[in-house]
């Protein structure tokens, strides 16, 4: 038998698996043709969990500085695409010296354990 405790508060919860939907909004043109402008970027962050994908806030609308710093329109991730998927974790791991300030601080803020989720400090988000 071990007499030792877990110290740690967060022992046993499980991370929330969160997805960030990085797209260029689809604008139509007079005549209803699809336009998509590449000084035009947001990021849509889902929770994906029992249910499948959730929204989690309104998109990120970037500014330009933050669209030039990521470097999105020259990274071959997202070269021919208007519309791509990319995991949190994965996306701060090799964007983070890219991101701004806000971007940072808004990634930091999301909760990290489902168990946060529902106890009540986040409201009745999902």
């Amino acid at each position: 038998m071990s007499l030792t405790t877990y110290r740690n508060k967060n022992h046993g919860k499980r991370l929330i698996d969160w997805d960030l939907n990085i797209y260029i909004p689809e604008q139509l043109d007079e005549e209803g043709y699809s336009n998509y402008d590449p000084a035009s970027w947001c990021i849509h962050v889902y929770v994906y969990g029992d249910n499948g994908h959730d929204e989690w806030d309104e998109p990120i609308r970037l500014t330009a500085e933050e669209i030039i710093s990521l470097g999105l329109n020259r990274d071959a991730y997202f070269a021919d695409e208007v519309d791509t998927w990319y995991g949190l974790a994965g996306f701060k791991l090799d964007y983070w010296d890219k991101m701004s300030d806000r971007l940072k601080e808004y990634f930091d803020k999301l909760p990290k354990y489902w168990e946060d989720m529902r106890d009540g400090t986040y409201g009745d988000r999902l």
